[in-house]
């Protein structure tokens, strides 16, 4: 399903007026012989995408151009991106289209991780100066443990831990670190989500969109990760 056709229907839905009783047809329901509206949600590797890269931060437009430019563009082959509300209407929607595919699943699994897609965010209300200095309180931390002894998806945890048996009182610290912690449980259910759920890639028309596009290489460093906030 395109990202505007997704939106639009989203919109039809919280927007139309009851239907008015009216009395049962006789005969074959009209439309019988036509496709179901099932696959009017399914779910393609680029809603995972735009998804995973909004919950990491990214600006909803910049995620939209990104991995929707392929198949939102009009007549002249520039790409039409949705304004305003009609970005976090499909980010909520896909959450929705997510959670009732996911529902149709038999494995508990995928019932337990779109529960955990579901949840809020913890409110990112820590000022610019307080979260520098958590940020630098954090790295000065992962200096002091070996290399390599924790994952980069460990850190967060671990870091609470040590704050926690060092009895470290920190307001802003247990916001930061505990925002960073919901948004990696978000991310890991999301790519479980992802490999039960996701179809492939849409068809991409090579002279209108080019070649795919590939996330930059992370380089390997020694310094820690920020937080993710």
């Amino acid at each position: 399903m395109k990202p505007l056709d997704r939106i639009r229907a989203h919109s039809q839905t919280q927007n139309a007026a009851p239907a008015a009783e009216q009395r049962p047809r006789r005969g074959r329901p009209v439309g019988s012989k036509a496709p179901t509206m099932a696959k009017a949600t399914w779910l393609q590797v680029e809603d995972f995408y735009f998804l995973r890269s909004v919950i990491n931060g990214l600006s909803a437009s910049d995620s939209y151009y990104r991995y929707y430019s392929h198949l939102s563009y009009d007549s002249n082959g520039n790409v039409i991106v949705p304004h305003g509300n009609s970005l976090n209407t499909l980010s909520q929607s896909l959450v929705g289209d997510i959670q009732t595919a996911a529902q149709k699943s038999m494995l508990n699994a995928v019932h337990r991780e779109s529960v955990e897609l579901g949840k809020e965010l913890p409110e990112d209300s820590t000022d610019v100066i307080a979260r520098m200095n958590v940020e630098i309180d954090f790295e000065n931390w992962v200096c002091t443990i070996p290399d390599g002894m924790y994952s980069e998806n460990e850190l967060p945890e671990r870091y609470q831990e040590f704050l926690e048996e060092n009895k470290v009182e920190d307001s802003a610290a247990d916001k930061i670190v505990n925002r960073s912690i919901a948004i990696q449980n978000k991310i890991r259910a999301l790519n479980y989500l992802q490999t039960e759920l996701a179809k492939r890639p849409l068809h991409r028309k090579t002279a209108e969109s080019g070649s795919l596009r590939k996330s930059p290489t992370r380089l390997k460093r020694r310094t820690s990760p920020p937080l993710k906030v």
